[in-house]
């Protein structure tokens, strides 16, 4: 396989491993389960109201990056990403390109030129005579056919492959040509970084990675594809906007709640395969990360760190930001160039500020595909 096509591959498992579950196993949103003749009757209005591709690349509101600062010695720059090329999500706000200038060292999840094509074809084919043909069944393969065929790729010319890798294409339906010819926002950081002569590395290896999935049974690995299928089919008869566009409209409003809860809101962890799963892809890796990133200050003890992965691994109880601040780091949001110097000041008890501080609720609205919550506030 040619690097070329090995980058692309590897292109398609970032967006599969940084993007986590966007639309499976889980159910896709609440009003999905409505009545079949409701939906084929809302279809028609919800396909007018959708939004023209030139409406869709332009964000509703000013760039809100997912950046922290974390107070180490030397410093550590945080930087949320989604694993796509949209032009938007290329396009840093000042903040961040002022950080990206400070730092002398910039590290991605994998470092991108470490891809040895020979080592990974026994991760991603399928062994002996076994083909998909024979792993999905006469009746999944012609139903993942159809839709591969939507996407441009024939199933037959990735017969070989394992089924975690059409599930990686998958993920990645609904993109817009534009997004998917530019390089995804993690391959441009590292490549930049390369040409400025920056120090650059990974925090895993791809064959960490790939294990994710690998080290899954072909039945799971193919359950993926039949719930992703699910969630596609159901997307598009309902009318509604492709799940990965929602969750980059989330991404450029720089909401890590709002993101978080659209990614894991719905996944059922009742179900023993998905609790496990979402264990890999997020928590395991995201301690791993947390404290590989410290071992890189080691390193290079003179240079300003810049570490970008995915924004789904940033929030909640297990998130880097929280197992960060567990080893005694100060970490804060820097939307702003002033919050490069220091934590954003907090409003003091008694101040006009502090008087007229909104009270944070929650409300469930629609974004593309996904119910979920976001907060809402109302003033006192």
């Amino acid at each position: 396989m040619s690097r070329l096509r090995m980058r692309s591959l590897y292109w398609l498992l970032l967006a599969a491993v940084g993007l986590g579950l966007v639309v499976a196993p889980t159910a896709i949103a609440d009003d999905t389960q409505a009545p079949a003749a409701e939906k084929k009757a809302d279809a028609p209005k919800k396909a007018k109201e959708a939004k023209t591709p030139e409406e869709a690349k332009k964000p509703a509101a000013p760039r809100k990056p997912l950046l922290w600062v974390v107070d180490s010695e030397p410093r550590i720059y945080l930087f949320g990403t989604i694993h796509i090329g949209d032009p938007r999500v290329l396009d840093h706000p000042p903040v961040v390109q002022k950080a990206l200038d400070e730092s002398g060292a910039l590290y991605t999840e994998v470092n991108m030129d470490e891809m040895d094509p020979m080592k990974l074809m026994p991760k991603l084919t399928l062994p002996g005579d076994e083909t998909l043909t024979t792993v999905l069944g006469e009746e999944l393969w012609k139903r993942l056919d159809k839709k591969m065929r939507e996407l441009g790729t024939p199933l037959m010319l990735m017969n070989k492959m394992k089924p975690f890798v059409i599930y990686f294409r998958l993920q990645l339906a609904g993109l817009e040509p534009e997004q998917m010819e530019n390089p995804a926002l993690d391959m441009a950081l590292f490549g930049d970084a390369k040409k400025e002569d920056k120090v650059v590395g990974g925090l895993e290896t791809i064959e960490e990675q790939l294990d994710i999935f690998d080290s899954l049974t072909l039945e799971e690995q193919t359950q993926l594809i039949v719930s992703t299928l699910d969630a596609l089919e159901q997307a598009k008869e309902s009318g509604a906007e492709a799940p990965i566009q929602g969750l980059i409209d989330i991404y450029l409003k720089g909401d890590i709640d709002t993101m978080m809860e659209a990614m894991l809101s719905q996944v059922d962890n009742s179900d023993p395969f998905t609790r496990k799963l979402m264990k890999r892809v997020l928590d395991d890796r995201n301690v791993l990360m947390a404290d590989r990133m410290i071992e890189k200050l080691k390193l290079n003890p003179d240079k300003t760190h810049f570490v970008a992965v995915g924004a789904a691994h940033y929030g909640g109880d297990m998130g880097i930001l929280n197992l960060l601040r567990k080893k005694g780091y100060t970490v804060w949001r820097a939307t702003k160039m002033e919050h490069l110097e220091g934590p954003p000041k907090k409003a003091t008890v008694g101040s006009p500020s502090s008087r007229r501080a909104p009270v944070r609720g929650w409300r469930r609205v629609r974004v593309g595909p996904f119910c979920i919550r976001v907060p809402c506030c109302t003033c006192r």
